[in-house]
């Protein structure tokens, strides 16, 4: 029994294959796409021309994630001179952006491109069958998918001199700690969502995602007013929190840009270290949790010492005027070694040196 359980079994991956191989690709099998009963007559997307006529399929769906926004059923044109061709036009695409065609209540995809040199700006993902923008290749493209060898043509039009992204209808922030929860309108800035003292733990990751069905996962950046202060990049997606407390946290429905705003920086929580083997007695204040203070043994032309969060994230720090330092640098000037006692302040951000 036990010897037939294992030949069935090594049928069935065997098996396995040859049924889904037929989902992915070339071939146009059974597949009969007519323009008569296919195309529904739409109006223009976002960033979309009002001049042309524009068309949604019953059948073809286009499926772009752009910067993390999921989208299914793009609208497009005919080709002037070929009916057969759908016409995707100026979408802007960056690096690790992906595109397919689904066909509706099907499993069937096609990746397939019509031309070996679009090979230069996109790659194939075979096993989730996607044309995958190459890394340096983000640029203003022209995608156009031909119904009769349900082939794709990918030309690059130009580069992109102003970011521009599909603009977030919802939005959704998640930590692991407090799960999900929705963003509201900013209602000081329409173009913005916001969640009100959001309580986040130092060292925890922040996402943002359309909501409900959370298939946008956004590629975000960090405002100057926070990044290197309370957060930084932790991939592409995530915002990793420096400082715990409770916060303001806004993001920028069309420029995908995060900012935050501390709420409790009198009893937020602090962590502070650094690695220079002249650092000692590094000490956290017990009234004031945002200020440390320690010795630094110092020479001449040895730099002031960066400091570091708990997960080894460099504080963004400004050294006050001091004259046991080079005008306009960092470096100490004292000929021979000496300890000076150095505050750093994690509210203000600075680090002050004393004798």
């Amino acid at each position: 029994m036990k010897k037939r359980f294992c030949a069935f079994l090594l049928v069935l991956f065997i098996a396995v294959p040859l049924v889904f191989s037929g989902c992915f690709g070339g071939g146009v099998g059974d597949l009969h796409i007519n323009n008569d009963t296919d195309l529904v007559i739409s109006s223009p997307g976002e960033g979309q021309s009002s001049d042309a006529q524009y068309y949604t399929s019953k059948k073809l769906q286009l499926v772009t994630s752009i910067n993390g926004s999921f989208k299914v059923g793009r609208s497009f044109t005919l080709d002037e001179n070929d009916s057969n061709k759908r016409v995707y036009d100026d979408i802007y695409l960056y690096e690790e952006d992906y595109f397919k065609m689904d066909v509706a209540d099907s499993p069937k995809i096609f990746y397939q491109i019509s031309d070996q040199n679009d090979y230069e700006y996109v790659s194939i993902q075979e096993d989730y069958g996607r044309i995958v923008i190459k890394n340096g290749k983000s640029g203003i493209y022209k995608l156009v998918f031909d119904i009769s060898t349900l082939k794709f043509d990918i030309q690059y039009k130009s580069e992109i001199t102003t970011p521009v992204y599909e603009t977030i209808e919802n939005c959704d922030i998640y930590t692991v700690a407090t799960s999900w929860q929705q963003m509201s309108k900013n209602p000081l800035n329409d173009d913005e969502f916001m969640v009100s003292n959001f309580a986040i733990q130092k060292g925890k990751l922040v996402s943002f995602f359309s909501h409900n069905v959370h298939t946008s996962e956004y590629k975000v950046t960090l405002d100057s007013s926070c990044l290197g202060y309370f957060a930084e990049k932790s991939t592409k997606e995530d915002v990793y929190v420096k400082i715990g407390g409770n916060y303001n946290i806004y993001i920028n429905s069309k420029t995908y840009v995060v900012r935050m705003e501390l709420l409790n920086p009198e009893t937020a929580n602090y962590t502070l270290q650094g690695v220079s083997s002249r650092i000692s007695n590094l000490q956290q204040d017990a009234d004031h949790p945002y200020i440390f203070t320690c010795d630094f043994l110092a020479v001449k032309f040895v730099d002031v010492p960066d400091f570091y969060d708990a997960g080894y994230h460099k504080f963004k720090l400004t050294i006050n005027p001091s004259e046991f330092l080079y005008d306009g640098t960092g470096m100490f000037k004292n000929e021979t070694e000496k300890t000076y006692k150095l505050t750093i302040n994690l509210q203000s951000f600075t680090i002050s040196i004393a004798e």
